[in-house]
């Protein structure tokens, strides 16, 4: 179907697992995905940058990609810092981490990326109930409202359990969300 999916992110050791896996399943239904893996560390460190500056960081990487190439989606994928009461569901006795979408309020075209997250969180709730937190809309004073996602329209900030969640959870939660994504690119919202 030739749709595609870039994913950048400075990855520690686990969040890198969850790519791979990501990227695994989405090649598996013929989506092509290209992943950057960067070190937004090192950028931060020669610019003398505090970590509050890591989306300024992660932009001078993402944007060449972005600005060159048409890319059906991109996602930014994270883990939740929250406890795993708000990370972990269990349906039909399967264990599974809980999605977050997040995005910035602080660009003229939020409500575009909003729209696409909308239409993917319908897709993962209808196939498992419960399995999206839904999308946490970020502005305001102390915060980013921006992070990157004024790049493209298409530009997903994905929070995929948290730190308590075992990857078996990961894992589960990455099968529903790349058969959801492949179902969003073809325009499948049942």
């Amino acid at each position: 179907n030739g749709k595609n999916i870039y994913m950048a992110k400075d990855l520690d050791d686990f969040e890198d697992k969850i790519v791979k896996v990501l990227e695994e399943k989405l090649n598996s239904y013929n989506i092509n995905t290209t992943v950057i893996r960067n070190s937004i560390s090192s950028i931060l460190k020669e610019n003398n940058w505090n970590y509050a500056s890591s989306y300024k960081a992660s932009r001078l990487l993402i944007e060449p990609y972005i600005t060159n190439n048409n890319y059906n989606l991109i996602i930014d994928i994270h883990r939740d810092s929250s406890s795993l009461s708000k990370t972990y569901i269990e349906y039909n006795n399967i264990p599974y981490a809980r999605v977050l979408f997040v995005n910035g309020t602080e660009y003229n075209t939020y409500e575009e990326n909003i729209n696409i997250a909308n239409q993917l969180h319908n897709i993962l709730i209808n196939e498992i109930p419960d399995i999206s937190r839904g999308i946490m809309k970020k502005g305001g004073a102390g915060v980013n409202g921006i992070y990157n996602q004024d790049l493209s329209p298409n530009l997903l900030i994905i929070e995929v359990g948290g730190q308590y969640n075992k990857i078996e959870e990961i894992n589960n939660t990455i099968d529903i969300l790349s058969k959801s994504i492949y179902k969003l690119l073809e325009g499948d919202q049942n």
